[in-house]
């Protein structure tokens, strides 16, 4: 058997940009359903108990990916808005009079990111500079949340094969059992 030191749970990453962490659940595979089952702190004879406790893993895997899911749409909304101004700051650019707003008169530029709370004024430069850097943020905020939802789903999966090998196991016994006492009479 492996050495259970071995396993761990991993922190998802983008929970270090977060207060509140979303939870990833304690997921285990159970490589050997004999020894598990022969636990009493995992089997007590109620089959139902266990199975319940199992498919709550999977539960809270699903809830997780749910919340990892919502946040990408928002960090997509924000990255659309922030495509769509940074369209309309290219336009206003192209007008005949854009030197002279923005280099004779240093005109500044509202810069208003859809999920902060505040917004700023900056000279042309700097506001372009703000866009390209909040782009390449969310793009990246992206990435990480995509690759904590594939961590969560691959210990959904791992919940979901312990539930499943938990019942056949179950069942196979049972069947066992019934064998064992119809022969016996």
């Amino acid at each position: 058997m492996a050495d259970p030191s071995f396993f761990y749970t991993p922190e998802l990453i983008s929970n270090k940009n977060r207060d509140v962490p979303i939870p990833l659940p304690d997921v285990k595979r159970i490589e050997y359903v004999d020894e598990f089952m022969s636990n009493p702190d995992n089997y007590s004879g109620d089959i139902k108990a266990l199975t319940d406790r199992l498919v709550e893993k999977v539960n809270e895997c699903e809830h997780s990916v749910n919340l990892l899911r919502n946040e990408i749409l928002q960090k997509c909304a924000a990255l659309s808005q922030l495509k769509k101004d940074l369209l309309e700051l290219q336009c206003q650019l192209r007008l005949p009079d854009a030197k002279e707003r923005f280099v004779d008169k240093d005109e500044k530029v509202v810069v208003k990111f859809l999920d902060e709370e505040t917004s700023y004024e900056y000279d042309m430069d700097t506001a372009l500079n703000n866009f390209s850097v909040k782009m390449s943020l969310l793009y990246a905020e992206i990435i990480v949340t995509q690759n904590d939802i594939d961590v969560v789903e691959h210990f959904k999966n791992i919940a979901m094969a312990n539930c499943t090998n938990v019942i056949d196991w179950f069942e196979s016994n049972q069947r066992s059992e019934e064998v064992n006492q119809s022969t016996s009479c």
